[in-house]
């Protein structure tokens, strides 16, 4: 199905559904002067999702990244930035001046614009893509035609991924409260896990045709190695296609 489902099981609800988009673009200060890397961060109600399995929301991950990113690319002399919050900028304390800009920022509910990105800088965009993989790409495309470096974060719950759910399980779109029941969701897994699967390969594939990275980050795990990734491509350093 096109739309993704929230999943609810012994009163506990579970949602798959498009997410609001976290983008850091970041300046690639060490090619140019010019080019800075930009970041925005959104707030959905899929994206506010933490199931037990998790150390935190895909929203909190989301955010971690992107920050814990900014203040390695600050510490570096780099200029960072975040569409419609911060214009490019270079400071040692980046990711704290940030912070506080997003606390009194309205949250973003689209992809920003970012027509100030000129080529050659590279962005990172931080979302689950939960939504079918050609909405997706349709977002994108605007970016993979200018000449931007780009790095996909794909942000997951373990319960998204693993679906571990049996029983009467009923699914709730967290956005507009559609709600659909499945009398045993073990039925419908191998289903659920082959579209997951061939939505994030549809995307990841895509990217890497572009030369963009793409990494999964599972919230789950610590954020660490996604993090170390996403540093090591703005270093130079080889990248794994999907991953975290």
């Amino acid at each position: 199905p096109r739309r993704s489902p929230t999943f609810t099981s012994r009163n506990r609800t579970f949602h798959w559904k498009r997410a609001p988009w976290h983008a850091f673009p970041a300046q690639a200060g060490i090619q140019s002067a010019r080019n800075a890397r930009y970041s925005p961060a959104h707030a959905s109600p899929s994206m506010q999702f933490k199931s037990s399995l998790a150390r935190s929301s895909k929203a909190d991950r989301a955010l971690l990244i992107t920050l814990a990113l900014a203040e390695l690319l600050s510490r570096s002399g780099e200029r960072i930035a975040w569409p419609e919050v911060a214009t490019p900028f270079s400071a040692r304390d980046g990711a704290a001046r940030l912070a506080m800009r997003l606390a009194v920022s309205k949250p973003q509910m689209e992809i920003p614009s970012f027509e100030p990105a000129r080529r050659f800088s590279e962005v990172v965009i931080v979302s689950d893509f939960s939504e079918p993989a050609e909405d997706a790409l349709a977002r994108l495309n605007p970016l993979l035609g200018r000449g931007l470096r780009g790095h996909i974060v794909e942000v997951v719950d373990p319960v998204e991924e693993d679906f571990p759910y049996l029983g009467h399980t009923e699914f709730r779109d967290p956005e507009t409260g559609d709600r659909l029941s499945a009398g045993r969701a073990e039925t419908v897994a191998s289903a659920y896990k082959a579209a997951f699967t061939a939505r994030r390969e549809t995307l990841s594939n895509a990217m890497r045709r572009r030369g963009w990275t793409y990494t999964v980050s599972r919230t789950g795990d610590p954020a660490t190695a996604a993090i170390l990734k996403l540093h090591n491509s703005f270093a130079g350093a080889p990248a794994a296609g999907v991953g975290a």
